[in-house]
């Protein structure tokens, strides 16, 4: 996630506070495992309040706090710009986010006004957030494919938060929008609009850099974040709403292929870092191929194939990436600050970025990774009839889940012991 753009690392802020947005949301990623574990014990359509909840956890709680680490430190380094207002990600940005996820919980199990409540809570927890990186990603002078994806995307997630607040409303009796109108649109936004317009626009940068591919084609690069936009806002007329959802699914069913095509040719040995990159573009495809049958079947489906499509998306290919894209960041930013620290005499006791995390432990994550997904696939079919069975199959994803935390923590506590071994020889 370092591109080709000069590296403005002296505005990056300090390394605790993306670590601590990163660690929280690994565990939130197993509160939102455990959401699901629970409703697999009444079948995923009856669970369906509780099944909306972990994917908020998941979508929210987890991959939300992350990406904000991310690009914390990716304005400086990627846009050139600083991030303003950083105590707001520090104090006030993840308390909020939670508290409001936990009040989502309230409002589903009955509690009175609950979604008012959830939808004042999260509305103060997201759209500062989002404002703050929209300023800082519109005020950058670079103008390459990556900067110009995080300035789509991040418009994206706006409106997904102003519909998804509109809903919540809406389910406590003000009519503020028509739900059933909202929700493929409030989905749209945020997977496709968001998440999937971020991982594609960051890949083009990535991938040929830190896996030795060829570049991908300039006309892309150009055009894939209007493109996509685009085809985003198109969903807001009804006459168009198939039309577009074809269109964004050829688009990421292209994508996915294109790059896995790219990473074929690729110059460098095959480590877990990649291997989770292509276990993404996998599970994109599928998912693309999956949603374009549906629209072109024009049928409708059972609950469990839209949590299914759910399910492959978060963990089998936006999680698969930010692993991937997470392992190289961290590495980075643990090297970067601690050669800071260490100064030109020093510098031969900073460990390099390959020491920052073993290759066997990312190897291992990978595995329980990948058996996660399949255990994640099979809970999700097998639920209506072998809730225990469901039960158990998600196991694998916390264990997983608990695995890459594990190695975030020795990141940074490797982080740690190195500073202080370098402050004291300093000192000396």
């Amino acid at each position: 996630m370092i591109p080709s753009a000069a590296l403005d690392v002296e505005n990056s802020p300090p390394l605790a506070l993306p670590m601590r947005l990163f660690l929280l949301g690994t565990l939130a990623a197993n509160v939102a495992v455990g959401l699901l574990a629970f409703s697999t014990l009444t079948g995923m359509l009856a669970g369906t309040s509780w099944v909306i909840l972990a994917t908020h956890f998941m979508a929210l709680g987890a991959l939300l706090p992350i990406m904000v680490g991310a690009l914390l430190q990716m304005q400086p380094v990627v846009a050139g710009v600083q991030v303003p207002c950083r105590p707001w990600f520090k104090w006030f940005f993840p308390p909020l986010l939670y508290a409001g996820l936990v009040s989502m919980g309230l409002a589903f199990s009955g509690y009175a006004h609950g979604f008012q409540i959830c939808a004042a809570v999260l509305s103060m927890a997201t759209l500062p957030t989002s404002l703050l990186l929209v300023i800082s990603a519109f005020g950058s002078k670079v103008n390459d494919v990556t900067t110009r994806g995080m300035q789509g995307a991040l418009c994206m997630i706006l409106i997904a938060i102003v519909l998804g607040v509109g809903m919540l409303l809406a389910f406590d009796g003000i009519p503020w929008v028509d739900v059933m109108s909202a929700l493929p649109r409030h989905v749209r936004f945020a997977t496709i609009g968001w998440m999937a317009l971020l991982v594609m626009t960051t890949a083009q940068n990535v991938v040929p850099m830190f896996q030795l591919t060829p570049a991908y084609p300039a006309r892309l690069k150009t055009w894939l974040t209007p493109w996509v936009v685009a085809w985003c806002l198109a969903g807001f007329v009804p006459a168009l709403q198939s039309l577009a959802n074809m269109a964004l699914a050829v688009t990421l069913a292209c994508f996915a292929a294109l790059t896995l095509f790219l990473q074929q040719k690729s110059k460098r040995p095959q480590d877990a870092t990649v291997r989770f990159w292509k276990l993404g573009m996998w599970a994109l495809g599928s998912v693309s191929v999956l949603w374009l049958v549906q629209v072109l079947l024009t049928i409708s489906q059972p609950w469990d194939h839209y949590v299914l499509l759910g399910a492959l998306f978060f963990a089998g290919c936006v999680q698969s990436v930010i692993i991937s894209m997470l392992y190289k960041i961290v590495a980075f930013l643990v090297w970067w600050h601690l050669q800071k620290i260490a100064g030109p005499k020093l510098t031969r006791q900073v460990p390099n970025m390959r020491q920052v995390f073993a290759s066997s432990a990312m190897s291992m994550h990978f595995r329980w990774h990948l058996a996660a997904i399949a255990g994640l696939m099979l809970s999700v079919i097998v639920s209506p009839w072998w809730p225990v069975l469901a039960m158990l199959a998600l196991l694998p994803l916390i264990v997983a889940n608990l695995i890459w935390a594990r190695n975030l923590l020795k990141a940074w506590q490797l982080f740690k012991q190195t500073e202080q071994t370098l402050r004291q020889l300093m000192a000396t």
